[in-house]
């Protein structure tokens, strides 16, 4: 009932319409947005916006503003209950003003009332009545500023006052968003004031245009004369100097001492509600009749609204209601006021009008009744955001009240949490001391759990969790009788955080894991709920290295993110840890991106603003881009998080040392990224942090084996498996610390040990369920491992199920026993592969998307203008046609070859992705390009690599292609030069048999390079095979002759003559 009041238009009986100013509001409407009605007490002001609106037919919103909107989060907490789904639609509610958004409330303030306005069924109004309740440095002022400036075509504002527009507001004025209405526009003309009389007294014109004079135009002086003239004659008296206060006095007096005494009485106990029905008007004046005479009070437009239907609700004027609580002093006792105002706030109590019931205990300071409503709707006020309200209702308490009631501190602590968190710890530990002095058990949990959350909140410090982690797990023995299952939940859900995250022992943290699911499973928990504590309970799956679980939990969860109950904090939380606790574990780039780029964007169109949410998201983005090989989108993504990052925050500072860790690694500056490991293990142990401090020890045991420093990299991996053997998840850990420890031996050249090492790895792992471990995957180690174990023929499949698993990628384009996603073959004949598996199509294959393929590879591969491939490929299109063209082809091309990750595009520009796609024309330029860098037997082996990659003409079946020939003819050169050249050294060696094999294997490549034919007729010559080499003139002649119709160059007919005369 108090909601549907406070949120109700007035309904109005026998009310004159006012068509000069419904002409004036009509005007004000089509022009500006907002119109601010402002006049003295009683000047008719909103009945003139109510008896408008009615006349119009105009839909909209009315909502009465008072004390308790000084806390604006009791403002929009009410005012997002104005709007409503459609019937038989589910829409997401307006977000309440929750700690999340504390931070930036302007930009809050703008997305709620984007989404307001464009939920009123138009063309609307917004009515806000009784502006001039809040004080003047109220911080409502600016939210008004902020929300008139968004408001809509269709929609108008009006803003009911005694006051002129804040500070905050003039320059919507200046800026014709906002016109005013006052004083001089409300005064009753002579015209409305006999039409009023008219409507109940009949009165000659001399005495109306008397006491019309006496009123001065002001609409409650003119009710007052007119009942005062009903009632005691027509004569007037002269009191135009009076303030308006005391002349409605005046005259409300000498009405009211006419009153039955049973009706004084009733007036003067009802006053002290400020909106009632007729059933708590009859409790509170005592009265069977209270219901016909608030109707004729009504009726006769004696200071009384009525508004809603059916219970209806009544309400006083302001100045009526002042007049008679200003008699209480003259009917009771002090005593006996305290008492009406004791039985006021039960009955509003009961109909769950707490804010105004709190308002009279405190007035009659029933301390108990405070704070009997306080625990009972505490927790419901945090739920809506209230949790300034909640503070100043404990605030207003008397200390030694406050102090001998464990609840009260425990709530006001409770609602520090979000917003405050360590002065939310004080507060809790007080409570939790009360509670052990009162041996509350329950109260002793809840408020460990609170302490925990507020850690948690925090994220900055899980040293002091030690202390809580054992008061919980104590208290938690014997299993406590839980009022809720949520609250169960969440205190086992705050104990596994808390255990994950500083003290990650098994044997505590799987029964609490275990009943934790069991609670996820009940239907009695609310979806929010869910998502809310599922969002801890995925990172501490990851942290114990339980992936298989965590799928399964997100399995469950997926359907509740888009329920209309589900927050965008929770929804925000929910993404953002997905990205970093499964996709980015388990090294699903692409999913993991999405998962930080959905929390970012939910975040940006919500206004939450949540440092820390904001800085680990950002983190995780530059993470993503590191494995991408984006180093520059990482450096901008680490800068973008350190704006968000707390600099005396060790955890902020521990991820910014780990990102810049990795950049290092990934730049080849070893001594950095050892520097950086090093760091984030100090922040790590400040910060009580064992989750970061394992993997800072293994990070540090990688990097120090790269730089030779073999025996503290050996003394790393000791301290790492002690660790993981105080935690017992010494199996989980033993994969990661052997693949180390197999690295460490590999790079001394100890194959026995990198062998049995690596076997031992690679046993847990199947063992355990095929997880990596946490990071071991990441940098130079796990390609170099996995690339000699192929080598060397060591667990070969099972060593190729964890590349493609794991997507890791190649050491170098030389790894031809890879198991590379796709393989593509270009050089002899074209070929795609995927997984090692030719792509194969039910039909003919797509064209276009191949040609797209073909063309960028022969364009390079890195960086290919988009235009240079449409003028290629669409060259008759132009413009958007070629574009949309491209588009089309590159999406079909991306979903062909089964990742859109294979090709990227940024900047009109497309790039092949090197590390999921081995393309043969780049491994051949690449090992040529290593063979003429090098020397030697460096040199040698370069270039019998290239040679073994060219097995024929660069896209021999695809000539006719203007664009192919370039790089057709510049491989074709390459491999000509290269393969003479080698073999003309062993010619020159004398390794005749050597030369001949490379110069057969160059005809095989290409029948038509005339200089293989020479160097072949040259080796038999040294071998004094003469038939042989005439043979192979002979066969070069015929091949000539056939396909181009031209006979041996001059050399080799030399040559031939030579062999002759041998």
């Amino acid at each position: 009932m108090a909601s549907l009041a406070k949120l109700t238009r007035p309904r109005l009986h026998e009310v004159v319409p006012r068509e000069r100013l419904f002409a004036q509001l009509d005007a004000a409407r089509s022009r500006y947005p907002v119109i601010w009605v402002s006049g003295p007490p009683g000047a008719g002001k909103t009945t003139l916006v109510a008896s408008y609106l009615d006349a119009s037919k105009l839909a909209g919103i009315w909502y009465q503003i008072d004390a308790g909107d000084n806390d604006i989060s009791t403002f929009f907490y009410y005012l997002s209950r104005t709007v409503e789904s459609p019937r038989g639609k589910r829409q997401v509610p307006l977000p309440l003003l929750t700690p999340e958004y504390l931070a930036d409330i302007p930009g809050y303030t703008r997305h709620f009332f984007r989404e307001y306005y464009s939920r009123l069924k138009v063309p609307a109004v917004l009515t806000l009545d009784n502006y001039h309740q809040l004080p003047h440095d109220s911080a409502f002022h600016g939210v008004l500023e902020l929300a008139l400036r968004e408001v809509p075509e269709e929609v108008n504002v009006v803003v009911i006052s005694r006051e002129d527009p804040p500070a905050e507001c003039v320059e919507l004025v200046s800026s014709e968003r906002l016109t005013r209405l006052d004083w001089d526009d409300l005064r009753l003309t002579l015209e409305e004031a006999r039409a009023i009389a008219a409507l109940g007294l009949d009165v000659d014109e001399k005495t109306l245009r008397s006491l019309y004079q006496m009123s001065g135009g002001w609409a409650a002086g003119w009710t007052l004369s007119l009942e005062r003239a009903r009632r005691f004659g027509s004569q007037a008296e002269d009191i135009r100097g009076e303030a308006r206060e005391a002349i409605f006095s005046y005259f409300s007096g000498q009405i009211f001492r006419t009153a039955a005494p049973e009706t004084r009485e009733f007036l003067i106990r009802t006053a002290l509600l400020p909106r009632m029905t007729v059933a708590i008007a009859e409790k509170m004046g005592g009265s069977s009749q209270a219901g016909e005479l608030l109707d004729r009070l009504y009726r006769r437009q004696l200071f009384t609204d009525r508004r809603g239907s059916k219970p209806y609700s009544y309400q006083y004027h302001d100045l009526f209601r002042t007049f008679l609580l200003d008699q209480l002093d003259q009917f009771y006792t002090p005593a006996g006021i305290n008492e009406l105002r004791q039985r006021a706030g039960r009955l509003l109590e009961e109909t769950g009008q707490v804010d105004d019931a709190f308002s009279l205990y405190r007035a009659a300071q029933d301390w108990d009744g405070a704070t009997r409503l306080i625990l009972g709707n505490a927790g419901t006020l945090l739920e809506q955001g209230r949790g300034e309200t909640l503070r100043d209702w404990i605030g207003a308490l008397p200390k030694a009240i406050v102090d001998q009631a464990p609840w009260l501190v425990f709530w006001l602590g409770v609602s520090l949490v979000s917003s405050a968190p360590a002065d939310a710890r004080v507060v809790l530990e007080l409570a939790f001391k009360q509670f052990g002095q009162k041996e509350d058990r329950l109260g002793q949990i809840l408020a460990c759990t609170e302490i925990i959350v507020a850690y948690w909140t925090e994220y900055a410090n899980f040293t002091p969790l030690d202390r809580w982690i054992d008061a919980l797990d104590g208290l938690l023995q014997s299993v406590p009788e839980f009022p809720s299952p949520v609250m169960e939940l969440r205190v086992n859900v705050a104990l596994v955080y808390a255990l994950a995250y500083r003290r990650p022992d098994l044997n505590l943290l799987e029964p609490r894991i275990h009943r934790a699911e069991e609670l996820l499973a009940s239907d009695d928990i609310p979806v929010n709920e869910k998502v809310a504590v599922a969002t801890p309970l995925l990172a501490c799956y990851d942290i114990s290295l339980q992936h298989a679980d965590g799928r399964r939990l997100v399995d469950r969860i997926q359907p509740w993110l888009n329920a209309a109950e589900t927050t965008p904090y929770n929804k925000a939380f929910w993404y953002g840890t997905l990205g970093f606790h499964l996709f980015y574990s388990e090294a699903e780039i692409s999913p993991a991106q999405d998962a930080f780029t959905t929390c970012l964007e939910i975040c940006a169109v919500n206004a939450i603003a949540l440092p820390v949410l904001n800085s680990l998201t950002l983190f995780g983005l530059a993470h993503v881009a590191i494995e991408r090989g984006d180093l520059s989108a990482a450096e901008s993504y680490r800068a973008r998080a350190e704006r968000y990052a707390d600099p005396n925050r060790f955890l902020d500072q521990l991820h910014d040392a780990w990102l810049k860790g990795r950049l290092a690694e990934a730049h080849g500056d070893r001594t950095s990224a050892i520097q950086f490991d090093e760091q984030q293990a100090r922040l790590a142990a400040k910060a009580g942090a064992a989750y970061y401090i394992r993997h800072a020890y293994l990070r540090l045991a990688f990097h120090l084996t790269e730089a030779g420093r073999f025996a503290e990299a050996a003394r790393s991996l000791q301290d790492l498996r002690t660790m993981a053997q105080a935690t017992g998840m010494q199996d989980r850990w033993e994969s990661a610390i052997a693949f180390a420890e197999s690295y460490w031996a590999l790079l001394q050249g100890n194959l026995e040990i990198w062998a049995e090492r690596f076997r031992c790895a690679v046993g847990q792992l199947k063992s355990t369920g095929d997880g990596l471990g946490p990071r071991a995957r990441k940098g130079r180690h796990m390609p170099r491992l996995f690339a000699a174990a192929l080598e060397a023929g060591v667990e070969t499949d099972y060593v190729r199920h964890l590349i493609r698993r794991y997507r890791v990628r190649a050491p170098s384009l030389e790894a031809t026993n890879w198991p590379w996603p796709v393989r593509v073959h270009t050089l002899g004949r074209f070929e795609v592969l995927l997984d090692d598996v030719p792509l194969a199509f039910a039909r003919k294959a797509p064209k276009k998307p191949m040609q797209l393929l073909k063309a960028l590879i022969a364009f390079g591969g890195m960086d290919v203008p988009e235009q240079r491939l449409t003028d290629a490929l669409w060259p008759d299109d132009t413009g958007d046609s070629a574009h949309n063209s491209f588009s089309v082809a590159l999406t079909r091309l991306r979903k062909l070859l089964g990742d859109a990750d294979t090709i990227g595009q940024a900047g009109g520009r497309v790039s092949l992705n090197r590390d999921l796609m081995w393309v043969d024309a780049g491994a051949f330029e690449r090992a040529f390009g290593d063979a003429e860098a090098a020397e030697g037997a460096s040199n040698e082996d370069s270039m019998r690599r290239a040679i073994d990659y060219y097995r024929g003409s660069f896209l021999s079946d695809d000539t006719g292609e203007p664009w192919t020939v370039s790089p057709r003819e510049r491989l074709r050169s390459r491999f000509i030069a290269g393969l003479s050249g080698l073999a003309r050294r062993y010619e020159q060696d004398d390794q005749i048999d050597a030369a001949i094999s490379l110069y057969r294997r160059g005809i095989e490549a290409d029948e038509l390079a005339e200089d293989f034919y020479r160097g072949l007729m040259r080796c038999y010559r040294a071998r004094e095979e003469r038939a042989e080499a005439l043979a192979v003139y002979r066969r070069l002649k015929q091949i000539l002759s056939v396909i181009l119709g031209i006979g041996p160059s001059p050399a080799t007919e030399r040559l031939a003559r030579e062999l002759r005369v041998m």
